[in-house]
């Protein structure tokens, strides 16, 4: 259990142990990783998006819509992940973890195709949605479940550490990719990694903070 490490020595040797020899652990870091290129990919190139494919800019209504609806996606999508993980799957992270990559996969497969502008603010939070659900059952819960009580916030540490590994590649990464693709491509890069995450949850589906 979370708390079988209770009466051993807390030291670097010990957390370097807990982490990189825990393949639940390891394996939500790669996760995190893909959460961190889909969250970023999305935030940092929504609003050129907007404005250069769907002409919505800075101050109109449907700006407003998408960008306030960010904040709100994400409570409705961490409350939404939390229910279902301990209501649904019995505290289980991993099975809604998967429920919601493919809620982004969803989410972004239709922001790539749709021609209304009062869709496209709409999908920005039903995107964040999904994908701010798995960053905080991934991050917090799961690094709190799996980490122990003496490694927890070094697993939190970690996985948002490579989170922002992951954000710092979609500047130059998808910008390359947009400058020489344009915006067709712009989903398509960001949804592997969607997947990605998708797979990943699916080697940890009975994982549970319990189990030896």
């Amino acid at each position: 259990s979370k708390d079988a490490d209770k009466d051993k020595p807390v030291d670097f040797a010990y957390l370097v142990r807990r982490v990189f020899t825990n393949k639940v652990i390891l394996t939500i870091i790669v996760a995190e990783f893909c959460t961190g290129f889909v969250r970023q990919g999305v935030l940092l190139w929504y609003v050129p998006f907007l404005k250069e494919v769907h002409n919505i800019t800075a101050g109109v209504t449907l700006f407003t819509v998408a960008s306030t609806g960010i904040t709100v996606g994400g409570i409705l999508g961490g409350l939404l992940c939390g229910y279902l993980s301990d209501h649904v799957f019995q505290s289980r992270r991993p099975p809604v973890a998967f429920v919601f990559y493919i809620g982004q996969i969803i989410a972004l497969l239709l922001l790539g195709y749709v021609t209304s502008p009062v869709m496209a603010a709409l999908l920005i939070p039903f995107t964040c949605m999904w994908i701010f659900g798995v960053h905080g059952m991934l991050s917090a819960t799961s690094a709190m479940d799996f980490g122990g009580t003496k490694a927890a916030a070094t697993v939190t540490g970690i996985c948002d550490g490579v989170q922002y590994i992951a954000s710092g590649l979609t500047g130059f990464l998808l910008g390359g990719a947009l400058d020489k693709y344009g915006w067709g491509a712009w989903t398509w890069m960001i949804i592997p990694f969607a997947i990605c995450g998708a797979l990943l949850m699916t080697r940890l589906w009975n994982e549970t903070p319990l189990r030896k």
